[in-house]
């Protein structure tokens, strides 16, 4: 699922109207937070920087804000997606 049907169906979720003002505030206010962060998502990509790790292999750098990890879809310091525009 793409970001962009990610947010139609958050944009869809069935709200009751029966529930109290403080309930719908909630929800209204967690669902725009998760619209938000699906837009604002930045997107990096894992360099290669050269190093060999005892452990992990090859080493990995984020594009973004430089941290090193290996090979996981979402970088764990920034949160850009790190798939490649592949989604």
């Amino acid at each position: 699922m793409t970001n962009k049907e990610a947010i139609e169906q958050l944009k869809q979720i069935p709200i009751n109207p029966e529930a109290s003002y403080e309930y719908m505030k909630t929800i209204y206010s967690a669902l725009d937070l998760a619209i938000k962060a699906l837009e604002e998502r930045p997107q990096g990509e894992w360099i290669d920087t050269g190093d060999m790790e005892e452990y992990w292999g090859e080493e990995y750098q984020c594009s973004i804000c430089g941290a090193k990890d290996h090979w996981h879809r979402y970088c764990p310091r920034c949160g850009a997606d790190m798939r490649g525009g592949k989604e």
